[in-house]
Protein backbone atom coordinates (compact mmCIF):
# COMPACT_ATOMS: atom_id res chain seq x y z
CA UNK A 1 0.00 0.00 0.00
CA UNK A 2 1.47 3.12 -1.02
CA UNK A 3 1.36 6.48 1.16
CA UNK A 4 -1.15 8.44 -1.04
CA UNK A 5 -3.70 5.26 -0.72
CA UNK A 6 -6.05 5.25 2.07
CA UNK A 7 -5.50 2.33 4.56
CA UNK A 8 -8.78 3.70 5.98
CA UNK A 9 -11.98 4.45 4.30
CA UNK A 10 -15.42 4.71 5.64
CA UNK A 11 -18.57 5.25 3.20
CA UNK A 12 -22.27 6.45 4.93
CA UNK A 13 -21.13 5.23 8.39
CA UNK A 14 -24.39 5.68 11.02
CA UNK A 15 -23.08 5.37 14.78
CA UNK A 16 -25.47 5.36 17.56
CA UNK A 17 -27.00 2.73 19.81
CA UNK A 18 -30.19 1.42 19.60
CA UNK A 19 -32.63 3.54 17.65
CA UNK A 20 -30.58 6.50 19.52
CA UNK A 21 -28.32 7.70 16.61
CA UNK A 22 -24.89 9.64 17.44
CA UNK A 23 -23.52 10.25 13.83
CA UNK A 24 -24.73 10.14 10.48
CA UNK A 25 -23.56 9.66 7.14
CA UNK A 26 -19.78 9.69 8.01
CA UNK A 27 -17.12 9.45 4.82
CA UNK A 28 -13.91 9.27 5.47
CA UNK A 29 -10.30 8.69 3.95
CA UNK A 30 -6.88 8.23 6.36
CA UNK A 31 -3.55 7.24 4.47
CA UNK A 32 -0.37 5.95 6.11
CA UNK A 33 2.16 8.60 7.87
CA UNK A 34 -0.70 11.26 8.79
CA UNK A 35 -2.47 12.50 12.24
CA UNK A 36 -6.48 12.97 11.70
CA UNK A 37 -8.17 14.61 14.16
CA UNK A 38 -11.81 14.29 15.13
CA UNK A 39 -12.57 17.81 16.71
CA UNK A 40 -15.47 17.74 19.15
CA UNK A 41 -17.93 18.51 21.87
CA UNK A 42 -18.40 16.50 24.96
CA UNK A 43 -20.86 13.96 23.98
CA UNK A 44 -20.74 14.73 20.57
CA UNK A 45 -19.78 10.98 19.48
CA UNK A 46 -16.12 11.28 19.03
CA UNK A 47 -15.27 8.24 21.21
CA UNK A 48 -18.10 6.19 19.58
CA UNK A 49 -16.71 7.18 16.04
CA UNK A 50 -13.05 5.96 17.25
CA UNK A 51 -14.74 2.66 18.53
CA UNK A 52 -16.49 1.74 14.73
CA UNK A 53 -13.58 3.17 12.76
CA UNK A 54 -11.04 0.22 13.89
CA UNK A 55 -13.73 -2.39 14.64
CA UNK A 56 -14.55 -2.05 18.40
CA UNK A 57 -18.18 -1.34 17.60
CA UNK A 58 -20.29 -2.22 14.76
CA UNK A 59 -22.00 0.73 12.64
CA UNK A 60 -25.61 1.01 12.59
CA UNK A 61 -25.66 1.17 8.27
CA UNK A 62 -22.50 2.40 6.04
CA UNK A 63 -18.88 0.59 5.65
CA UNK A 64 -15.28 0.70 6.80
CA UNK A 65 -12.39 -0.91 5.04
CA UNK A 66 -9.30 -1.48 7.07
CA UNK A 67 -6.17 -2.37 5.07
CA UNK A 68 -8.43 -3.39 2.52
CA UNK A 69 -10.23 -5.65 4.56
CA UNK A 70 -13.65 -4.85 4.98
CA UNK A 71 -14.02 -6.29 8.59
CA UNK A 72 -12.16 -4.15 10.61
CA UNK A 73 -13.08 -6.42 13.50
CA UNK A 74 -10.58 -9.54 11.89
CA UNK A 75 -8.22 -10.98 14.21
CA UNK A 76 -5.63 -10.27 10.77
CA UNK A 77 -6.82 -6.53 11.03
CA UNK A 78 -7.12 -5.60 14.88
CA UNK A 79 -2.78 -6.65 15.39
CA UNK A 80 -2.02 -4.03 13.64
CA UNK A 81 -4.02 -1.36 15.30
CA UNK A 82 -3.35 0.23 19.08
CA UNK A 83 -5.97 1.48 20.78
CA UNK A 84 -4.88 4.37 23.65
CA UNK A 85 -8.76 4.14 24.93
CA UNK A 86 -9.32 4.27 28.30
CA UNK A 87 -7.84 1.24 30.49
CA UNK A 88 -10.35 -1.77 31.25
CA UNK A 89 -10.97 -3.44 34.52
CA UNK A 90 -9.03 -6.14 33.49
CA UNK A 91 -5.93 -4.57 34.61
CA UNK A 92 -6.81 -2.35 37.61
CA UNK A 93 -4.54 -4.53 40.05
CA UNK A 94 -1.93 -4.77 38.01
CA UNK A 95 0.96 -2.38 38.24
CA UNK A 96 2.21 -0.02 35.03
CA UNK A 97 4.63 -3.00 33.81
CA UNK A 98 2.32 -5.59 34.48
CA UNK A 99 -0.65 -3.76 32.42
CA UNK A 100 2.27 -3.41 29.49
CA UNK A 101 2.83 -6.64 29.51
CA UNK A 102 -0.59 -8.03 29.67
CA UNK A 103 -1.43 -5.61 26.59
CA UNK A 104 1.41 -6.96 24.60
CA UNK A 105 0.16 -10.80 25.56
CA UNK A 106 -2.67 -9.27 23.80
CA UNK A 107 -0.66 -9.20 20.50
CA UNK A 108 1.42 -12.15 20.93
CA UNK A 109 4.63 -9.62 20.83
CA UNK A 110 7.44 -9.03 22.70
CA UNK A 111 7.09 -5.45 23.75
CA UNK A 112 9.86 -3.10 24.78
CA UNK A 113 8.41 -2.04 28.24
CA UNK A 114 11.25 -0.27 29.42
CA UNK A 115 12.06 2.00 26.40
CA UNK A 116 7.93 2.62 26.85
CA UNK A 117 8.01 3.27 30.20
CA UNK A 118 11.00 5.88 29.55
CA UNK A 119 9.45 6.84 26.40
CA UNK A 120 5.94 8.22 27.95
CA UNK A 121 7.74 9.44 31.09
CA UNK A 122 6.38 6.89 33.66
CA UNK A 123 9.94 4.95 34.61
CA UNK A 124 9.17 5.98 38.31
CA UNK A 125 5.99 4.62 38.28
CA UNK A 126 6.66 1.04 36.50
CA UNK A 127 5.55 -0.42 40.30
CA UNK A 128 2.54 1.67 40.84
CA UNK A 129 -1.08 -0.05 40.49
CA UNK A 130 -2.48 0.88 38.19
CA UNK A 131 -5.72 1.70 40.59
CA UNK A 132 -2.86 3.78 42.22
CA UNK A 133 -1.94 6.01 39.20
CA UNK A 134 -2.86 9.43 39.17
CA UNK A 135 -5.34 10.67 36.12
CA UNK A 136 -2.25 12.63 34.14
CA UNK A 137 -0.11 8.83 34.99
CA UNK A 138 -3.09 6.79 33.92
CA UNK A 139 -3.67 9.09 30.12
CA UNK A 140 0.63 8.31 30.25
CA UNK A 141 0.16 4.53 30.20
CA UNK A 142 -3.22 5.30 28.37
CA UNK A 143 -0.87 6.01 25.60
CA UNK A 144 1.77 3.61 25.97
CA UNK A 145 -0.84 0.36 25.82
CA UNK A 146 -1.94 1.94 22.42
CA UNK A 147 2.09 1.92 21.38
CA UNK A 148 2.80 -1.71 22.84
CA UNK A 149 2.58 -3.58 20.03
CA UNK A 150 4.20 -1.14 17.37
CA UNK A 151 0.99 -0.78 15.51
CA UNK A 152 0.14 0.71 11.93
CA UNK A 153 -2.58 2.80 13.16
CA UNK A 154 -2.77 4.07 16.58
CA UNK A 155 -6.16 5.07 17.91
CA UNK A 156 -6.12 7.90 21.01
CA UNK A 157 -8.80 8.86 22.52
CA UNK A 158 -8.27 12.42 23.75
CA UNK A 159 -4.65 11.44 24.82
CA UNK A 160 -3.78 14.56 26.46
CA UNK A 161 -6.84 15.46 27.95
CA UNK A 162 -5.17 15.10 31.58
CA UNK A 163 -2.02 16.44 30.88
CA UNK A 164 -0.38 19.54 32.11
CA UNK A 165 1.57 21.90 29.22
CA UNK A 166 4.59 19.72 29.50
CA UNK A 167 3.35 16.35 29.30
CA UNK A 168 1.04 17.80 26.28
CA UNK A 169 4.35 18.87 24.71
CA UNK A 170 5.70 15.22 25.29
CA UNK A 171 2.70 13.37 24.32
CA UNK A 172 2.70 15.44 20.80
CA UNK A 173 6.27 14.81 20.43
CA UNK A 174 5.62 10.69 20.25
CA UNK A 175 2.63 11.16 18.43
CA UNK A 176 4.41 12.78 15.78
CA UNK A 177 7.34 10.46 15.73
CA UNK A 178 4.91 7.83 14.75
CA UNK A 179 3.17 9.71 12.51
CA UNK A 180 7.06 10.41 10.92
CA UNK A 181 7.85 7.00 10.95
CA UNK A 182 4.33 5.73 8.63
CA UNK A 183 1.59 5.79 11.06
CA UNK A 184 -1.38 6.69 11.11
CA UNK A 185 -3.00 8.23 13.76
CA UNK A 186 -6.21 9.13 14.52
CA UNK A 187 -6.80 11.19 18.09
CA UNK A 188 -10.38 13.15 19.03
CA UNK A 189 -9.97 15.96 21.12
CA UNK A 190 -12.19 18.85 22.35
CA UNK A 191 -9.31 21.32 21.57
CA UNK A 192 -9.33 23.03 18.19
CA UNK A 193 -6.15 24.42 19.51
CA UNK A 194 -4.58 21.09 19.52
CA UNK A 195 -5.72 20.23 16.70
CA UNK A 196 -4.23 23.15 14.76
CA UNK A 197 -1.42 22.51 16.05
CA UNK A 198 -1.00 19.08 15.47
CA UNK A 199 -3.02 17.41 13.02
CA UNK A 200 -2.55 17.12 9.22
CA UNK A 201 -6.20 16.87 9.29
CA UNK A 202 -9.48 16.94 10.92
CA UNK A 203 -12.88 16.35 11.18
CA UNK A 204 -15.04 18.58 12.84
CA UNK A 205 -18.48 16.80 14.28
CA UNK A 206 -21.41 18.40 15.25
CA UNK A 207 -25.09 18.26 15.63
CA UNK A 208 -24.77 14.49 14.71
CA UNK A 209 -22.70 15.32 11.74
CA UNK A 210 -19.13 15.69 10.14
CA UNK A 211 -19.45 19.33 9.70
CA UNK A 212 -15.76 19.82 7.90
CA UNK A 213 -13.13 17.57 7.14
CA UNK A 214 -10.23 19.05 5.64
CA UNK A 215 -6.63 20.11 6.76
CA UNK A 216 -6.81 22.64 9.49
CA UNK A 217 -5.67 25.93 7.59
CA UNK A 218 -8.09 24.48 4.72
CA UNK A 219 -11.05 24.25 7.20
CA UNK A 220 -10.72 27.92 8.23
CA UNK A 221 -10.10 29.07 4.96
CA UNK A 222 -13.03 27.87 3.79
CA UNK A 223 -15.44 29.71 5.97
CA UNK A 224 -16.01 33.24 6.55
CA UNK A 225 -14.77 32.83 10.02
CA UNK A 226 -13.59 36.68 10.85
CA UNK A 227 -9.77 37.78 12.27
CA UNK A 228 -9.30 39.17 15.36
CA UNK A 229 -7.67 42.43 16.50
CA UNK A 230 -6.83 43.34 20.35
CA UNK A 231 -6.21 47.04 21.32
CA UNK A 232 -4.76 47.79 24.79
CA UNK A 233 -5.27 51.83 25.71
CA UNK A 234 -3.65 53.77 28.39
CA UNK A 235 -7.37 55.03 29.69
CA UNK A 236 -10.45 52.93 29.37
CA UNK A 237 -12.29 53.41 25.70
CA UNK A 238 -15.61 54.66 25.67
CA UNK A 239 -17.70 52.01 24.95
CA UNK A 240 -19.13 52.74 21.53
CA UNK A 241 -15.68 53.98 20.18
CA UNK A 242 -15.15 50.69 17.69
CA UNK A 243 -18.70 49.94 16.70
CA UNK A 244 -20.20 50.75 12.78
CA UNK A 245 -16.82 51.18 11.89
CA UNK A 246 -15.82 49.75 8.79
CA UNK A 247 -14.25 46.68 8.65
CA UNK A 248 -15.62 45.87 11.90
CA UNK A 249 -17.85 43.08 12.77
CA UNK A 250 -18.23 42.92 17.06
CA UNK A 251 -16.66 44.60 19.33
CA UNK A 252 -16.18 43.96 23.53
CA UNK A 253 -14.13 46.20 25.67
CA UNK A 254 -13.03 45.49 28.86
CA UNK A 255 -11.63 48.59 30.32
CA UNK A 256 -8.63 49.03 28.86
CA UNK A 257 -8.49 46.61 26.40
CA UNK A 258 -10.92 46.24 23.14
CA UNK A 259 -11.32 42.18 21.55
CA UNK A 260 -12.58 43.12 18.04
CA UNK A 261 -13.46 40.65 15.04
CA UNK A 262 -12.27 41.96 11.94
CA UNK A 263 -14.11 41.49 8.25
CA UNK A 264 -11.96 43.60 6.46
CA UNK A 265 -8.45 43.72 7.90
CA UNK A 266 -6.97 47.10 5.21
CA UNK A 267 -10.62 48.98 5.86
CA UNK A 268 -10.53 48.30 9.98
CA UNK A 269 -6.62 49.35 10.46
CA UNK A 270 -7.15 52.43 8.26
CA UNK A 271 -9.80 53.58 10.45
CA UNK A 272 -7.87 52.35 13.92
CA UNK A 273 -4.98 53.98 12.26
CA UNK A 274 -6.41 57.24 11.82
CA UNK A 275 -7.77 57.32 15.01
CA UNK A 276 -4.37 56.72 16.68
CA UNK A 277 -3.12 59.43 14.86
CA UNK A 278 -5.68 61.66 14.89
CA UNK A 279 -5.05 61.50 18.96
CA UNK A 280 -8.71 59.70 19.50
CA UNK A 281 -7.28 56.96 22.02
CA UNK A 282 -3.03 56.56 23.68
CA UNK A 283 -2.76 53.13 22.42
CA UNK A 284 -0.38 51.07 24.38
CA UNK A 285 -0.32 47.36 22.06
CA UNK A 286 -2.56 46.72 18.79
CA UNK A 287 -2.39 42.45 17.90
CA UNK A 288 -4.43 41.24 14.55
CA UNK A 289 -4.62 37.47 13.81
CA UNK A 290 -6.06 35.49 11.76
CA UNK A 291 -9.32 33.27 12.25
CA UNK A 292 -8.82 30.17 14.21
CA UNK A 293 -10.28 26.80 14.23
CA UNK A 294 -11.89 27.47 16.84
CA UNK A 295 -13.52 30.43 15.32
CA UNK A 296 -14.48 27.97 12.10
CA UNK A 297 -15.98 25.35 14.59
CA UNK A 298 -18.13 28.07 16.22
CA UNK A 299 -19.55 29.34 12.83
CA UNK A 300 -19.83 25.91 11.22
CA UNK A 301 -21.59 25.06 14.81
CA UNK A 302 -23.82 27.65 14.37
CA UNK A 303 -24.99 27.18 11.11
CA UNK A 304 -26.06 23.37 11.86
CA UNK A 305 -28.18 25.03 14.54
CA UNK A 306 -29.82 27.48 12.50
CA UNK A 307 -30.40 24.45 9.85
CA UNK A 308 -31.36 21.86 12.47
CA UNK A 309 -33.75 24.74 13.84
CA UNK A 310 -35.33 25.49 10.39
CA UNK A 311 -35.71 21.72 9.64
CA UNK A 312 -37.92 20.81 12.91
Amino acid sequence: MSASEPLLTARGLRIGQGDKVLIDDVNLDIRPGEIFGVVGRARSGKTALLETLVGLRPPLAGSVTLFGNPNPAAISVRRHVGSSLRPSAVERCTTVTEALEFCASLYNCKADVEGLLREVGLTEARATYREKLTPPEMARLSLAMGLVSNPRVLVADEPTRELDPAGRQQAWTILRARRDAGVAVILSTTSTEEAERLCDRVALLGNGRVLACDTPAGVVAAGGAPGRMTIETVTPMPGDALRGLPGITDVEIDGTLARLLISDPTSALFVIGRAIRDGQWNVRGLRLSQATLEDRFVELMRAASGTAGRAS
